[in-house]
């Protein structure tokens, strides 16, 4: 591991310098750089990157931050703040060090929930993100300080503080935990629960296991105080959800959530019937560690059978990867419930969790992938979910992957190369370390060059500009890919070669406007800048530009170039005009519809006749 980190580090360094002329300082870009890696994992929409500092009466910083963003369901506020060393080795530090570095970001938080955007000028970053954290505290259950270092930080926990009666929770992205979340097969950050801290209250909680020799898993039920459920759900909100299948449905109205209507009734009622009523949840994990209570016992109803089936009883310690993949509605309507009687302060409405017990079945296995989706589907029964929810986004997903690895790289040469579709995280790595010679690996580079390396995520981004959403696409990674895969699942779409050829072309378009030098005089505003540019050739040419023909040159036109070019700097220059009128910046305006309605309302002044060979017949 220690080899692999020196290695990394000098890669991520790398990668930060890439980006310097966007973001200027390294602090900064190094914060881009690592958002844009891991903002799938922590389940935050709208990510704004910009420096925010106070400065006391001495001129002191007394409060900074370099990101904010929200959850998805935007429950929690996520505040960012940057540890970065531009040193090319592996630096150690301690965690009482990352422990006081936090101080900026709380008082930066403390100032801004008290107004504090009043005194600023209303042009600057620290504006705009007080500002934000003021207008919308109400809605925020909790609040997330992450740290992002390259620094390794040895036990890198942080402990648990309530600012303005709001749990304050800290992450701590150190350099082992980003390489680790980035080079792993897996597609989400692990959920360790130990019952032995005092974070949990040192829960004693009693189970019986059920495994076999034959299954290839093992079954644990037991009972989970439904007040550990709400100290979950608070601390990791939809991130404990598998895969965040289903977002809460809510407490009133549709047809469709009437069940945790009548959840909330039996809570406020006769919450002493919340076991007896309830499904209860069920749960998978990679391991247990326990306390056994007595003998493993032998409960193989067939003797002549060599398959043996057994009963163990005990304690549980600790669960590790914890995730539930059917109860999230029972989780959430019990967080739910007891912060609205909390917060009407009626106690005819309030909800006690004393004595509430939530029936739990806990599969482990090691190859939780293969089993989720089947038993997500048979256990789903109190709020429906369509086959196609899980069925479409697996189906597209499998199928781009095997038309990538089938698809030839068109070539002068007829070499045998490929663009490589990393379908889960890693797996590019994972694919060239399988590999037991030098020769083999070397030809897998070659044939798989990681410059042709394409996530899931970047057939989102890039499919939302070609198809006039660019303000989708710089919502960030996750958004991003939510919105693009709803509507794949709407259209039951699977994808063929011809879309396949289109997503590389895509790609290869994508990269050029990225890789502009120009791109150094737009600041923070180069990936609006481009999405809005994609959009706009997809307009201007009335959706007739011919992408297969990029993809058999992998490469654009030279007059193509010129025209993206033009549109780039018109783009630009527009958007300047108008963020300077709305007192914003590009990258936050870029992200509304509104933007882009006006943008492409203007007149460019472009040559469109630089497309006429480019265009489809």
């Amino acid at each position: 591991m220690n080899e692999e980190l020196n290695s990394y580090v000098a890669t991520l360094i790398d990668e930060t310098q890439m980006v310097m002329d966007e973001f200027q300082t390294p602090v900064m870009a190094f914060t881009s750089t690592v958002l844009e890696k891991i903002e799938d994992l922590l389940d935050c929409k709208d990510i704004t990157v910009e420096h925010c500092k106070i400065m006391d009466k001495a001129g002191k910083i007394c409060g900074e931050i370099h990101a904010y963003g929200e959850s998805t369901n935007g429950e929690v506020l996520y505040l960012f703040y940057t540890d970065y060393n531009p040193r090319v080795e592996v630096q150690v530090k301690s965690n009482s060090e990352c422990q006081t570095s936090l101080i900026r970001p709380q008082s930066f938080y403390n100032k801004a929930i008290r107004g504090y955007h009043f005194d600023l000028d209303s042009s600057s970053s620290e504006y705009r993100a007080c500002k934000y954290i003021y207008e919308n505290v109400k809605q925020f259950q909790s609040v997330n300080l992450v740290v992002l270092s390259n620094y390794v930080i040895n036990n890198a926990s942080l402990k648990k503080i309530k600012i303005a009666t709001k749990p304050v929770y800290y992450d701590v992205w150190d350099l082992k935990k980003i390489y680790g979340n980035t080079h792993s097969l897996s597609d989400h950050v692990a959920i360790d629960i130990d019952f032995e801290s005092e974070e949990y209250d040192r829960y004693k909680i009693p189970f019986i296991q059920m495994e076999s020799s034959q299954y290839g898993y093992r079954c644990v039920q037991m009972m989970f105080p439904a007040k550990l459920l709400y100290q979950l759900y608070e601390r990791y909100n939809t991130k404990l959800l598998y895969n965040n299948v289903r977002y809460f449905l809510g407490l009133k109205g549709a047809k469709d959530k009437k069940p945790n209507v009548a959840m909330l009734e039996t809570l406020r009622k006769e919450n002493e019937m919340f076991l007896a009523y309830n499904n209860g949840i069920t749960a998978l994990a990679k391991g247990i560690e326990s306390e056994t209570i007595g003998e493993k016992e032998d409960i193989t109803d067939d003797e002549s059978t060599t398959s043996k089936q057994y009963i163990t009883m005990g304690v549980l310690k600790k669960i590790m990867d914890f995730r539930i993949i059917n109860g999230g509605q029972t989780t959430a309507v019990l967080y739910s419930a007891k912060n609205l009687g909390d917060a009407n302060n009626d106690p005819t409405k309030k909800v006690s969790l004393v004595g509430v017990y939530i029936q739990v079945k806990l599969i482990i296995s090691d190859e939780i992938e293969k089993i989720s989706g089947k038993i997500t589907l048979s256990s789903n029964f109190q709020n429906k979910v369509k086959y196609s929810d899980f069925s479409v986004s697996n189906e597209f997903n499998d199928k781009m992957e095997k038309l990538s690895r089938g698809i030839i790289v068109p070539n002068k040469n007829n070499e045998l190369t490929y663009w490589f579709y990393e379908r889960l995280r890693g797996q590019y790595d994972e694919h060239k370390k399988r590999l037991k010679t030098k020769a083999d690996r070397d030809m897998f580079d070659f044939q798989y060059p990681k410059q042709r390396k394409f996530t899931k995520e970047d057939i989102a981004k890039v499919w939302s500009n070609w198809n006039q959403s660019p303000y989708d696409a710089v919502k960030g990674a996750s958004t991003t890919y939510a919105a693009f895969m709803k509507e794949q699942v709407d259209r039951s779409f699977i994808p063929d070669e011809d879309y396949y050829k289109k997503t590389i072309a895509l790609l290869i378009m994508y990269k050029f406007l990225m890789s502009r030098p120009e791109n150094k005089s737009y600041a923070n505003g180069k990936a609006t800048v481009v999405a809005y540019t994609m959009a706009m050739l997809a307009s201007l040419s009335l959706n007739r530009y011919d992408l297969l023909k990029v993809w058999n040159n992998q490469g654009l036109s030279d007059n193509t170039k010129i025209f993206l070019n033009q549109v780039c700097d018109k783009v630009y220059q527009l958007l300047s005009v108008q963020v300077v009128k709305l007192s914003t910046t590009i990258l936050s305006y870029g992200k509304t519809k509104g933007a882009y309605d006006f943008i492409s309302s203007q007149p460019l002044g472009v040559d469109i006749h630089l497309l006429d060979n480019d265009i489809a017949q």
